[in-house]
């Protein structure tokens, strides 16, 4: 079991990048059609759920350190390579498919908070919420966002 922050970010340093590699030597269809940065979500979680390393303060500080202060670096960069040409020629009819989404998974979200708000213990319970939110209607940089403006 892994519990030292040096262990913990080398193993994640070690899954990213053998994920990598062998999705760009392998030219599989496998990763044609589920790209590495899902699978090495699935494998950071089923690492997590199996106990591969424990929930210690060394980890924590650690985590929050990346997410903190490397995760906006890295989406601001993976964010470069957007060609907003091609965004813009998918015309009118995706974007209001995304904005008619993203209102539905709003409404979604607020629906559910509102009936089961009771059952929740924690009174900030609504800031996960709108965080899980946002990451659902615009991925890791509006969940980043979020977190940010919440002081999550």
């Amino acid at each position: 079991m892994i519990e030292s922050g040096f262990a913990y970010l080398a193993l994640l340093m070690f899954l990213a990048s053998t994920l990598v590699v062998i999705e760009q030597k392998s030219r599989s269809l496998f990763f044609q059609k589920i790209p590495a940065i899902v699978v090495l979500y699935f494998v950071v979680m089923l690492c997590s759920t199996l106990g591969i390393w424990e929930k210690s303060d060394a980890i924590n500080i650690t985590y929050t350190t990346l997410k903190t202060h490397l995760l906006p670096a890295m989406i601001f960069l993976m964010l470069l390579s957007a060609d907003m040409r091609k965004i813009a020629k998918l015309g009118s009819k995706m974007l209001l498919t995304f904005f008619l989404a993203s209102l539905s998974i709003g409404i979604g979200f607020i629906g559910m908070f509102t009936f089961l708000h009771p059952y929740f213990t924690d009174p900030n319970a609504w800031k996960a919420f709108s965080a899980l939110s946002g990451s659902w209607m615009g991925g890791t940089a509006n969940m980043v966002a979020i977190q940010g403006a919440l002081a999550l």
